[in-house]
C-alpha cells in the first residue's frame, strides 16, 4: 500500500465514523420520548443541526484529504524530477556494446530492410534487459542518434528504438507515477460513505424514518 492508498483509508474511515456518528444520533432523535419532539418543527431543526454538522466535518476531511494528497504528489513529483540513476560499470558497458553494434550494423546496411533487420535484433536484446542497463542504453541513445544523423533511414529506424527506450523509467518516477494514479476517483473514491448515505438516508433523500415513543424511556437530547 503506497502512500496514497494509506491516506485514501485513513480518510475512508474517518468519513465511516462521521456516517456512523450521524445515523446513531439521527436514531436517538427518532427513539425519544422528549415530548418536544413531538413538534415538527423543532424535531426537524434538531435533525438539520445534526445534517449540519456532518457536511462540516465531511468538508473538513476533504480539504485535509486534498491538502495531504497534494503534498505526497509533490514531494514525489520533484524526487523523481531530480533522480538521475548512475549506471554500473558493467551496466555501461554493456549499453556501449549495444549501440556500438547497432551503429555499426546501420552504417553497414545496404538496403532499408537490412537496417530494419538492425532495429529488430537490438529490439530484441533490449526486452532482455535489468531496468539498470535498460537505463544505461537510454542515456547514451542521444549521442548514437547524432553519430548517425546523416542517414534518414538509419534515424528512423533508431527512433523506433527510442520510442521503446522512452517508456523505461527510474525507480522514483515509477513511484510517482504510481501515486498519481493511486490518486484519481477510478481507483477508489474514500468519500463514497458520504454520498452513499445522502442518496438513501431517510433524513437525506425524504422518507419519513418510523418513530416509536410508547414503551421508551425518556432521552434527554440535551446530555
Amino acid at each position: 500500500m503506497n502512500q496514497i492508498e494509506q491516506l485514501k483509508q485513513n480518510t475512508e474511515n474517518s468519513v465511516k465514523a462521521a456516517t456512523n456518528k450521524y445515523k446513531k444520533e439521527v436514531q436517538a432523535v427518532e427513539n425519544s420520548l422528549d415530548p418536544r419532539y413531538k413538534d415538527a418543527r423543532f424535531k426537524q431543526a434538531t435533525l438539520d443541526d445534526l445534517k449540519a454538522d456532518l457536511d462540516e466535518e465531511v468538508t473538513h476531511l476533504r480539504a485535509q484529504h486534498e491538502r495531504e494528497k497534494d503534498a505526497i504528489l509533490v514531494e514525489a513529483k520533484e524526487t523523481a524530477g531530480k533522480a538521475q540513476y548512475k549506471p554500473t560499470s558493467s551496466e555501461t558497458q554493456k549499453a556501449e556494446e549495444l549501440l556500438g553494434e547497432f551503429q555499426t550494423q546501420l552504417t553497414l546496411a545496404t538496403s532499408t530492410r537490412e537496417k530494419g533487420v538492425a532495429q529488430r535484433e537490438l529490439s530484441d536484446k533490449l526486452a532482455e534487459l535489468e531496468r539498470g542497463e535498460l537505463l544505461a542504453v537510454k542515456q547514451r541513445f542521444p549521442a548514437l542518434v547524432q553519430a548517425i544523423s546523416g542517414d534518414k533511414e538509419a534515424v528512423n529506424k533508431a527512433r523506433v528504438v527510442h520510442h521503446t527506450l522512452s517508456d523505461v523509467k527510474t525507480e522514483e518516477r515509477e513511484a510517482f507515477d504510481e501515486l498519481a494514479q493511486s490518486a484519481s476517483v477510478e481507483t477508489g473514491d474514500p468519500f463514497r460513505g458520504y454520498t452513499t448515505l445522502k442518496a438513501t438516508h431517510p433524513t437525506f433523500n425524504g422518507k419519513k424514518q418510523a418513530s416509536n415513543y410508547e414503551g421508551m424511556s425518556y432521552i434527554d437530547p440535551t446530555k
